[in-house]
């Protein structure tokens, strides 16, 4: 802040001793240009990559081609989703005093 402040009031100093339009034009340019550098310095750009991890242990990668692992990670998704409707309807009944 201190920085902009002491080119503003250089500029301004300068452009009131110049008698040539062409010393204010290129002082006036200048200042712009520093002003506006000081203002839009860029930001680091961080990349973070994100990495899927299965849930589960697959031991579905016994299989080779693309459509038996496929069907097998099916099959476990359903084995999975019927596990957690179960563990759910039992805290359920657990709950209602069942």
């Amino acid at each position: 802040m201190k920085k902009l402040l002491f080119v503003l009031l250089a500029g301004l100093a300068l452009t009131g001793c110049a008698t040539r339009t062409g010393t204010a034009m290129l002082v006036g340019g200048t200042m712009g240009y520093l002003i506006g550098h000081e203002h839009h310095r860029l930001a680091p750009v961080v990349y973070t990559e994100t990495v899927v991890v299965p849930a589960y242990p697959s031991h579905c990668h016994a299989y080779p081609t693309y459509n038996e692992r496929a069907a097998c990670e099916r099959g476990l998704r359903q084995r999975l989703l019927e596990d957690q409707r179960r563990r759910e309807h039992d805290a359920y009944r657990s709950g209602y005093g069942r």
